[in-house]
């Protein structure tokens, strides 16, 4: 006696009907992936506000400007001894100096003439500006270049903050 096959007809039956009666139709995946590509939409949508934080919104001639003449004002100014002790007299008579204007300063350090600059001397706890030169802040958008120094002044102790801010 010969085995035929050992399925029976209604296993089979049993087996398609199993097939046809899953659970996912195709509602279920048209609305699975929709939701899925929203998700990834909005996500992608947000990728540029995440790396925002730390993008520079300033061009690097800006910036460069203000390390530049923090720079050159401590170099050029410092006593020959000390490093970062600024000599007073020769910082208030070139950078100082109310007679002299903005375009001067912007020439006196190499700076293009379209670019704001405010260089002051303020107190280490930021309290008071010992001396100011230049246009006052007005931009948001300011590079800033900040030394630590000593000056003759009596405000300056134990030191001061040399503060370039260039827009």
């Amino acid at each position: 006696m010969r085995r035929r096959n050992s399925i029976q007809p209604n296993d089979r039956g049993r087996r398609e009907s199993d097939r046809q009666d899953r659970a996912q139709t195709m509602q279920d995946y048209v609305l699975g992936i929709s939701i899925f590509l929203v998700g990834f939409m909005f996500v992608l949508a947000l990728f540029p506000g995440l790396l925002m934080p730390f993008e520079s919104t300033l061009d690097g001639d800006t910036e460069a400007a203000a390390d530049r003449v923090s720079a050159e004002i401590v170099s050029n100014f410092s006593e020959p001894a000390e490093p970062n002790v600024l000599n007073t007299t020769q910082l208030d008579q070139t950078v100082f100096n109310s007679s002299r204007s903005v375009a001067e300063l912007r020439s006196d350090f190499g700076i293009a003439s379209d670019t704001s600059l405010n260089i002051s001397v303020e107190q280490l706890d930021g309290v008071a500006r010992l001396n100011a030169s230049g246009n006052p802040v007005t931009s948001d958008r300011t590079a800033v270049s900040v030394r630590i120094i000593k000056t003759g002044t009596s405000g300056c102790n134990p030191g001061c903050r040399l503060v370039v801010r260039t827009w």
